[in-house]
């Protein structure tokens, strides 16, 4: 049995810093792609063996599936989830728009492949698993790149007989956030002293899937629909720009493009908002940002009437900075008067062992869940 992926295609360069992942795995196997016509596909994958289908699949997050053939996602963690019947199981991909590539996490029966990247360009074929036992196999598929790096086109199921969607158990996160969120430099390590950057970011180093967001989800038996975007604040964004806020693309079905506008018709049991990191990175923010977290709360209450709304910022911010924004999230609470906003408190991370630029490393993520887990499960009630 394999469960490697292995992408028909000639993948980019990555940068040279330490991960705690498996790097993404290149061509290296006799498993080829084909054209409908049974002809040799080219190295880029074009064409396959099979019709690929996404009937009876699971979208996860938000999707463009106007066509039900080729069904877009952009935003961080966004997928699929099938029960698919085969010994081989493949998948058809495409990376479009303004990046190089995008990662994606796969697992089979809740084993956790290799991370793989698909460049952009061509469709190409991805192999998942090969020698799989007979029957039905649970799949999922996540997107690991943040929105604001083009879109990902899944085509289907190019081997294996997709036998519908895998249970859920119908409990939706919604988390939106800036970097921290979307797992920036999450995959990458630097150690401090010296207080310099080793580690810069890039794409190979960010890793939605082990992001707090995706890891408290899955402590608590749920989905979860990250809207994050580096750089970016509630009121302004890192540099001091009042443009660059998460409530211009908050509505967007594909990241940042704001061409299609998701409809909100699934309700999240609880929204987490991870947003103030950068809005103090120019200095205290001041009344403005309490008046934009208001605005953007209220939106929020607008989409899930029913839903607890926690605060939080972390876990980068240390003092002064954090008791001023910790302060700004309590008026914030006050201001509301609701009864399901709330705020909780995220430690400072232990800045001598971080991932890339600063950024929590995956260690730091699973404490930053741990938080959010317990808050949630008393509120909720899971």
């Amino acid at each position: 049995m394999t469960l490697a992926p292995v992408v028909l295609a000639t993948a980019p360069a990555v940068a040279a810093c330490t991960q705690h992942a498996p790097a993404p795995v290149r061509a290296t196997s006799a498993v080829a792609a084909s054209s409908d016509d049974g002809a040799p596909a080219s190295a880029l994958g074009a064409g396959a063996g099979t019709a690929a289908t996404t009937a009876g699949v699971r979208w996860i997050g938000r999707v463009d599936a106007s066509n039900p053939n080729a069904v877009k996602f952009a935003w961080s963690g966004a997928g699929v989830a099938a029960t698919v019947n085969g010994s081989k199981i493949s998948v058809r991909l495409e990376t479009e728009g303004g990046t190089a590539s995008t990662f994606f996490q796969a697992l089979i029966d809740g084993a956790t492949l290799p991370r793989f990247q698909v460049a952009a360009g061509p469709a190409q074929t991805v192999t998942l698993g090969t020698g799989l036992s007979e029957g039905d196999h649970t799949v999922e598929l996540y997107r690991e790149t943040e929105g604001m790096y083009g879109d990902s086109i899944f085509f289907g199921f190019v081997d294996g007989t997709v036998k519908g969607a895998p249970l859920s158990s119908g409990r939706l996160i919604e988390i939106i956030g800036d970097s921290i969120s979307a797992g920036y430099g999450n995959l990458g390590s630097e150690t401090h002293p010296p207080w310099d950057n080793t580690c810069s970011f890039s794409l190979d180093t960010e890793s939605a899937y082990q992001a707090y967001g995706s890891v408290v989800a899955r402590a608590l038996g749920a989905e979860v629909s990250i809207v994050a975007r580096s750089g970016w604040g509630v009121y302004r964004d890192a540099s001091g720009d009042t443009a660059n806020v998460l409530s211009s693309v908050y509505a967007n079905v594909l990241g940042t493009q704001n061409t299609l506008q998701w409809d909100f018709k699934r309700q999240a049991d609880a929204v987490v908002i991870n947003l103030g990191t950068n809005d103090s990175a120019q200095g205290d923010p001041g009344q403005p940002y309490e008046d934009a977290y208001v605005a953007l709360i209220r939106t929020v209450r607008g989409k899930y009437p029913s839903a607890w709304v926690v605060l939080a910022i972390g876990p980068m911010t240390t003092d002064p900075p954090l008791t001023q924004m910790r302060t700004h999230l309590s008026n914030v609470v006050a201001r509301m008067a609701d009864p399901k906003v709330t705020a909780v408190d995220i430690a400072p991370q232990d800045a001598t062992a971080t991932g890339c630029d600063y950024h929590p490393n995956v260690a730091e993520d699973s404490i930053m869940a741990g938080v959010l887990a317990s808050a949630l499960k008393s509120k909720l009630g899971w």
